[in-house]
């Protein structure tokens, strides 16, 4: 099977060290209940020979850790002659004889720029013979599994939008070279945060779901496996698209 992305926006403010590392800790949290595979992550980096923390993440978090190693992930810069913390990167991913690899990256750099204040994780097939990925039996099972991925990283991160296997379904005009890139892009699966859902009429045909914290998953196509050539789940996608089209002109003023 081929990787599933899984991206989302972070919002801006998060200077402070001690904010990152609560999400981080919220985030594995969330992702250990929602399958057993991810009580364990080990950390990556061109860093980890310098570091001070264990390679494997503690599962339940442990705060005073995840503020060391995002004191270690910064990415420093000049700022007026002087050298500053710009932004900060961090990577883990599951073990590899998982039957499903995950691999979680966090970008964010300090600025307005959306584009550079980004999260997400790669879902591949692990190195067993028959990962679950492979088999279309476990569609209904692994659709499941990444809306509960989704969802989980969309509250955990406070992302206003997140996706599973994001594009740009704009039509042709809209994606000129001198237009902006869209910030909010339809794909297989849309989580929206509470005051982006509010913001959006909901798309014929497609199907929406309602969670718990107030937002809204966008979803093309709920019961079978997202293929952007079929005809059909691309109709969907384009009506997902379309749905979103003022959160991208509003972003767009």
């Amino acid at each position: 099977m081929w990787p599933i992305a899984i991206v989302g926006h972070l919002t801006p403010g998060w200077e402070d060290t001690g904010e990152i590392a609560d999400r981080l800790g919220r985030f594995f949290e969330g992702l250990a209940e929602v399958d057993p595979m991810f009580s364990r992550w080990v950390r990556a980096g061109t860093r980890r020979h310098h570091s001070v923390v264990p390679a494997s993440v503690t599962i339940p978090p442990e705060q005073t850790e995840l503020r060391t190693w995002v004191d270690e992930s910064r990415i420093f810069g000049s700022r007026e002659g002087r050298k500053k913390t710009v932004g900060y990167s961090l990577r883990a991913l599951t073990p590899e004889q998982n039957p499903i690899l995950a691999d979680f990256w966090l970008s964010y750099e300090l600025g307005e720029w959306w584009f550079g204040r980004r999260m997400g994780i790669t879902i591949s097939s692990g190195a067993a013979s028959s990962s679950p990925l492979d088999d279309p039996s476990n569609s209904p099972a692994l659709i499941t599994f990444l809306r509960a991925v989704l969802s989980t990283v969309g509250s955990a991160w406070d992302c206003d939008w997140a996706g599973v296997s994001p594009g740009d379904y704009r039509s042709a005009s809209e994606r000129s070279p001198n237009a902006q890139l869209a910030k909010y892009q339809s794909g297989w699966m849309v989580y929206l945060d509470p005051a982006t859902a509010t913001s959006i009429v909901r798309p014929q045909d497609v199907a929406v779901e309602s969670l718990p914290n107030g937002g809204m998953l966008l979803i093309a196509t709920p019961h079978t496996m997202f293929n952007r050539h079929n005809n059909d789940h691309w109709a969907a996608a384009l009506r997902i698209q379309a749905a979103l089209a003022p959160l991208n002109a509003a972003h767009s003023e």
